[in-house]
């Protein structure tokens, strides 16, 4: 008794940045939170992590929020840290085809006597997801109104492929399938590609007849970051027993996702290549 813990969710067509971008704008909760719900920001940290927010919910129930974690389109974290509730919530952001899943976790206890006493005869879970549900059809229109201001009016899903200009095709298919274990791939007109995963990287050589190509293409001009499976350290064992000169590394360094760890060699065009781990719990 006096324990709140549940899962709320919603699908909203949107793309994530933008859902993302709008939950994390706090100056914006007034509008598209329930009128009864005040929120006062205490302390705004430009850095997001440290922002305390005041709630009040109704006359009598209030809390103070600080937001403890985030990452980038992917979560925010905030614990009640002092009034009527204690305990940790995470806002979830998934991209599942160009919309967003929201989620909203809370694992809350209840830190008043007069509230405790409630619990016996009240559902707190349930008014909580009836409330929470309310928010998100509020966000949902929210969001519907303001999509004209959304400064990324074209929705981008990832990348397919990018293009390396190389001085041989030959031998950076070599370099790249026998120290990184790339597929070599034959498509269109007897075009070369490099593939792993769900990537891949076209071919081009230098003073070929490829169209459209880039204004100014020319080999060694590329810096590339890898994700790999394998265990940085083991990494640095295969390129060691293959004799490739390592650059810089094993260092940590900030990825798209969080932090990484990586280890930096050339190909056989002088491009920069960025073998790395992504680091767990590092955002």
């Amino acid at each position: 008794m006096g324990e709140l813990k549940s899962i709320d969710t919603r699908l909203l067509d949107f793309p994530v940045d933008y859902v993302y971008r709008t939950v994390t704008d706090f100056a914006s909760y007034s509008k598209w939170w329930p009128h009864e719900i005040k929120f006062d920001i205490e302390h705004l940290n430009p850095a997001v992590v440290g922002t305390t927010i005041n709630v009040q919910n109704g006359s009598f129930v209030r809390w103070k929020s600080k937001i403890t974690s985030f990452k980038v389109n992917k979560l925010l974290a905030i614990d009640y840290v002092d009034g009527a509730w204690l305990g940790k919530t995470q806002y979830r952001f998934e991209e599942k085809d160009g919309m967003t899943k929201l989620s909203l976790e809370i694992d809350l206890e209840i830190n008043r006597l007069w509230l405790k006493f409630f619990s016996i005869f009240l559902n707190y879970i349930r008014i909580h997801s009836k409330q929470i549900q309310h928010v998100f059809n509020n966000l949902e229109k929210y969001l519907a109104e303001h999509e004209g201001s959304y400064i990324h009016a074209i929705r981008l899903s990832h990348i397919d492929h990018i293009v390396l200009t190389v001085k041989n095709i030959e031998e950076t298919c070599s370099f790249y399938h026998k120290v990184l274990g790339m597929e070599i791939v034959t498509f269109g007109d007897g075009r070369k590609g490099l593939k792993f995963g769900n990537q891949k990287i076209n071919l081009h050589e230098s003073g070929g007849a490829l169209e459209p190509k880039a204004a100014n293409p020319s080999p060694g001009s590329a810096d590339l970051c890898i994700i790999s499976h394998t265990s940085i350290n083991q990494v640095v064992l295969e390129l060691k027993q293959k004799n490739i000169e390592i650059i810089e590394g094993p260092a940590e360094r900030s990825g798209t996702n969080g932090k990484i760890i990586s280890v930096y060699v050339r190909d056989p065009d002088g491009n920069l290549i960025e073998i790395s781990n992504p680091i767990p719990g590092k955002f």
